[in-house]
């Protein structure tokens, strides 16, 4: 590709160049829209406030910020525009988007806890980012979960469960329960429980209250708790999923004073006089090398693993970390990439019996879910004892659910999987210069189906597949993301720790043995029909493995979960927040999600977690983008407008707060201008990336920094010491 100078450079992952390699044949080339590619053009004026990274956070956040029409918002995603995309339309394929063209394809080192596996990391790679391509649940965290942020972390009373509760209600429209239980009224996501009763998920809550000693809980949402058995809860529209972008954003396009631009790779933020971050420099699909003004500030949201990434590649992270890179330090943050947490899963997978296939016909996957239709959340015993430890409590640590009943689309991939299993050679052959190749592996998997009997036999087994999946919500393990290099497109080395911490584990056994007397207790256990061989169980005689399993001891639990666990795609904490006098060591962040060390800048997303939340992420992710964007209405002299889905509701008074405020901008004292000092935060780089040199537009700054040397970081852990009172936040 060329620049503007003529210079070429690489086309980054999600360009239009990019897109002419399909990894996933069912996410073609075609199905990706043009309407915000990022063009020079497009990013030559300032902006009042830039963000970086278009997900769950960011996309709430551009909402939330635009509202007001005298700011000009930027909203910045390296991916393109998938959202009519079939597999990301229809949430029973999304278990396909892993490893495609709208996935990162980010991978763990090796996990020394889990056989030395290295974990796929699925991270979204599009308008929307995770909220894309998750599996939609719904949940918001335990209540206790902010209340330890509020006093045992020391963010304060803004980060309390009354504090969080009306960023959480704006979220919303829930038809039952309303703002008595707690819940939101106007919002843009609408939780909805799928209408169609599968007989397994009843089955599974019958069991899961006999064996687990838990109620019924009609809203796990609401106020009365998060605790019992529960229908799950998903942000769907119809049958449609409702993603970040589709739910926020998409509505309030016609708003003059916003500005999405698709395929923009930030290469890194842009500091003037040392210390002020004042913009972002960013590469077009076109190959052009772009730097953006912002007049108040940056927020990056571009996630638990890209947004430390893209701190250290911009001078603030561990100073030493990034002298080793020859990356000019702007501020000595070793909180950045450090205390990264994540949401283990221990799954157990098997087969409804053959006599019930009537129950499960070719096509039966529920619509509006991937057959995740309940769920029940409880506490181990492990976590318990740290709660009386720790002199507080702590949420529910174990969210076990019943799922299954894979949409045919899913079937070539379970046989790629049992492929993979056969061979494991074949799976570092998906990799070749950094690139998952799908489509030969995806080639061979539908061949081999065919040619053991048909397609149809495996799109039967698949509607049969079912399984018993926990998350493990309270990890004690600390991972790390550190720089692989200064080069940009290099992803970095993430270090997930999972299991590393001994209780971990101990609860993990726990956890394995609640479930398989949960699955052996009626009337779930008619539904578990055949089991294949299980890692570090062995098999029966028959080779169904069910009889094996039922028999394992403690030890042969342990190896199935260092055979077969991974992670739940919950990465948290990695520019963790804390009180203003924490040191760098301890938070990144402020408790306005400020960055420590600079100004200009904040980040707001799940690593800005001082510990993660007890359920899956992708709500609280949004809860911080409306959070953040009160602040800075707060702190830029508006209040929160309401929120409009269109041009004219947008220039029109609120019936619930009256016109829409004025914000004084120029906060710099600029626009469009070089400001002073503007090329002055990286000026002392030595060499320069030939992804960049010589094509930056319109301002001159200094050359992106040698993508030389690859050294591995030893990962970092937070201190474990012994848990403190909540009276007393554990940053002293």
């Amino acid at each position: 590709m060329v620049g503007c100078c003529g210079t070429k450079t690489r086309a980054h992952p999600g360009t239009a160049a990019g897109r002419k390699e399909c990894f996933n044949p069912q996410v073609k080339p075609a199905e990706f829209e043009q309407r915000f590619i990022a063009t020079p053009e497009r990013l030559s004026e300032a902006f009042d406030f830039i963000i970086v990274g278009a997900g769950s956070a960011g996309c709430v956040l551009a909402n939330r910020l635009s509202a007001d029409p005298s700011i000009k918002v930027l909203l910045l995603e390296a991916g393109g525009e998938a959202q009519k995309a079939t597999m990301v339309a229809d949430p029973r394929q999304c278990t396909g988007l892993n490893g495609s063209e709208v996935d990162w394809g980010f991978r763990s080192t090796p996990q020394p806890q889990l056989n030395n596996r290295a974990i796929d990391l699925e991270r979204g790679k599009m308008l929307g980012g995770c909220s894309s391509m998750n599996y939609m649940m719904w949940v918001r965290g335990n209540q206790e979960d902010f209340n330890r942020w509020s006093t045992e972390f020391g963010c304060g009373d803004e980060w309390s469960f009354s504090g969080v509760l009306p960023s959480y209600a704006s979220l919303e429209s829930v038809m039952h329960g309303g703002p008595a239980g707690g819940r939101g009224e106007r919002g843009e996501i609408k939780p909805t429980i799928v209408k169609n009763r599968l007989p397994e998920q009843d089955a599974f809550k019958v069991a899961a209250c006999r064996k687990l000693g838990l109620s019924v809980n009609q809203d796990y949402n609401g106020l009365a708790g998060q605790e019992g058995v529960a229908d799950v809860q998903f942000n769907t529209c119809g049958r449609s999923r409702a993603d970040g972008f589709t739910a926020f954003v998409e509505p309030v396009l016609l708003r003059p004073n916003l500005t999405v631009a698709s395929e923009a790779f930030t290469h890194r933020i842009l500091f003037a006089d040392r210390t002020r971050c004042c913009g972002v420099e960013v590469q077009c699909s076109g190959g052009q090398m772009v730097q953006v003004l912002a007049r108040k500030e940056v927020i990056v949201c571009a996630g638990a693993i890209q947004s430390p990434q893209l701190l250290m590649l911009s001078g603030v992270g561990p100073a030493a970390e990034l002298r080793k890179h020859k990356i000019p330090v702007v501020a000595d943050v070793p909180a950045v990439g450090s205390h990264l947490q994540d949401h283990p899963f221990i799954a157990i997978p098997f087969r409804a019996p053959k006599h019930l296939a009537s129950q499960f016909p070719v096509g039966s996957a529920p619509a509006g879910s991937m057959g995740l239709n309940s769920l029940a959340f409880w506490k181990s015993d492990e976590d318990k004892k740290r709660d009386v430890q720790r002199g507080c409590a702590s949420g529910m640590d174990a969210e076990t659910v019943s799922g299954g009943r894979f949409h045919p689309a899913i079937a070539v991939k379970l046989v790629l999987n049992q492929l993979e299993a056969l061979c494991p050679t074949l799976r570092h052959g998906r990799y070749k210069n950094g690139k998952m190749k799908y489509g030969f592996l995806h080639g061979l998997a539908v061949k081999l189906g065919r040619a053991a009997g048909g397609l149809q036999a495996t799109l039967e087994d698949a509607t049969r597949s079912l399984y018993c999946l926990t998350i493990y919500n309270h990890p004690v393990s600390r991972g790390s993301v550190r720089l692989r290099s200064a080069d940009p497109f290099a992803p970095p080395l993430i270090d997930l720790a999972l299991f590393r911490d001994p209780s971990d584990f101990a609860a993990g056994i726990e956890i394995l043995t609640k479930m398989r007397s949960l699955m052996a207790s009626e009337p779930y256990r008619k539904y578990v029909g055949e089991m294949d061989h299980m890692p570090g169980i062995h098999s029966s005689a028959l080779g169904k493995g069910v009889d094996a399993f039922w028999k394992a001891d403690e030890k042969q639990l342990g190896a199935f979960i260092r055979a077969t666990s991974g992670s739940t795609w919950h990465m948290s904490c990695t520019c963790r927040m804390g009180p203003q006098h924490a040191s760098p060591t301890e938070a990144a962040l402020d408790p306005r999600l400020r960055v420590k060390g600079v100004t200009g800048l904040r980040v707001a997303d799940c690593s800005s977690m001082p510990t993660v939340c007890s359920g899956n992420t992708n709500a609280t992710a949004m809860m911080i983008g409306d959070k953040c964007a009160r602040f800075l209405l707060e702190e830029y002299g508006a209040s929160r407008p309401k929120v409009a889905t269109d041009l004219g509701a947008h220039a029109a008074a609120s019936p619930r707060l009256g016109p829409a405020p004025h914000v004084p901008l120029g906060m710099l004292n600029f626009s469009g201008a070089k400001p002073p000092g503007f090329s002055s935060g990286l000026s002392d780089a030595s060499t320069a990336s030939p992804t960049s040199a010589g094509s930056r537009s319109p301002v001159s700054a200094s050359p992106m920094h040698s993508p030389r040397g690859s050294p591995r970081a030893s990962p970092m852990h937070s201190p474990q010491g012994s848990p403190r009172s909540p009276k007393h936040n554990r940053f002293g």
